[in-house]
């Protein structure tokens, strides 16, 4: 049953009472509309989506903490995923962690090998959308319309 129709079935113990009297019928409106099991490749996809949510929801956490790590140490990141990656090059390859104790120093680096691997990650379930979106006629005529390049993946 859809959700929006859920709600005029909650019942109080005086509606459950007069429910078993015969009173008031569940399923049987003739408005009611029921929502159809998803097929298997349905619910591939949906959680497909839902793990590439996940990732980049780890990406951001993870950038937000390294700009907060360099915050607490006097040193204002950029915000932004690129202007961040390029920031950091140039603070650790360049400039060695110029302010930074070798400890932070370690630190950050796992934290930019922790991005790298979730970019990764985020570039394979892309490259799977691309691909199931060639091989999708529904996809396809989605990713035909004005608005959308058929290179984007159909989620963020």
């Amino acid at each position: 049953m859809s959700p929006e129709y859920v709600r005029p079935y909650v019942q109080s113990a005086e509606e459950r009472r007069s429910s078993r009297r015969g009173d008031r019928g569940g399923g049987d409106t003739p408005t009611m509309r029921f929502v159809g099991l998803k097929s298997q490749e349905q619910l591939d996809m949906q959680t497909l989506h839902r793990s590439r949510d996940r990732l980049v929801g780890e990406r951001t956490a993870l950038i937000s903490q390294l700009r907060a790590i360099l915050l607490e140490r006097g040193i204002v990141a950029p915000q932004g995923k690129r202007k961040l990656e390029q920031f950091l090059t140039v603070l650790m390859d360049e400039q060695c962690g110029a302010g930074l104790s070798p400890r932070m120093i370690t630190l950050v680096a796992d934290a930019r090998a922790q991005w790298g691997e979730l970019d990764q990650r985020i570039a394979a379930f892309d490259t799977e959308f691309i691909r199931w979106t060639k091989e999708n006629e529904d996809a396809r005529r989605l990713a035909s319309h004005p608005g959308r390049r058929p290179e984007q993946s159909p989620r963020r």
